[in-house]
């Protein structure tokens, strides 16, 4: 009798592992509910944090235990499944509000805040107080390419004050250049060019 008994729970638990190894690895499909065709690139995801995606012919199989799964694509409308009451086919329903393409027109705003931080900056330097007393550079004597820096700026700002001091316009070499090439004549303070009408 204990024998019997003993065979016998074994046969239902060889039964009861069977019924879920098929659970298990059952095969499942999924199609659209307007043209009631296969669907591809579905993806189910599982509460054990197992994914699935639907081949070419709307299936795919769950080798994993699992008691509930999210079933999505992008213009259908996202569900949850359940292992215990779910048929062989998954039927999915189009999103009446799905947006195929978006285009998105703007400025650069990156360029723009990079421009005004650089403007800011250098302001800010302009503005910043310099240091008062008296300043003496102790190792500046034995400095000379600083001397020979200082010499060249001297020189750049004598030219650059020259160039603008100026009286006649047309010892000016660009205008001199473009007169050369054009023929016309620059009139003067009003920046106006005869015969450019």
């Amino acid at each position: 009798m204990v024998l019997f008994m003993l065979t016998s729970m074994v046969v239902k638990a060889q039964q009861v592992d069977s019924m879920a190894q098929k659970q298990k690895e059952r095969i499942y499909c999924v199609i659209s509910a307007e043209g009631k065709v296969p669907m591809r690139d579905v993806v189910i995801h599982t509460n054990t944090e197992h994914w699935a995606m639907t081949d070419y012919t709307g299936r795919f199989m769950m080798k994993y235990d699992w008691d509930s799964a999210t079933v999505s694509k992008p213009g259908f409308v996202e569900f949850k499944i359940y292992a215990k009451s779910i048929q062989d086919t998954i039927v999915m329903i189009p999103n009446a509000r799905h947006i195929s393409e978006v285009e998105v027109w703007g400025k650069d705003m990156q360029q723009q805040n990079l421009d005004r931080l650089s403007k800011s900056a250098r302001d800010a330097a302009k503005d910043a107080a310099k240091p008062g007393g008296i300043q003496v550079d102790m190792l500046g004597w034995m400095d000379r390419r600083g001397k020979r820096d200082a010499k060249h700026l001297k020189k750049a700002a004598e030219v650059i004050d020259s160039l603008n001091s100026k009286q006649d316009i047309e010892e000016d070499p660009i205008i001199r250049a473009y007169i050369k090439t054009t023929g016309k004549k620059y009139k003067g303070k009003e920046n106006t060019i005869e015969g450019s009408k």
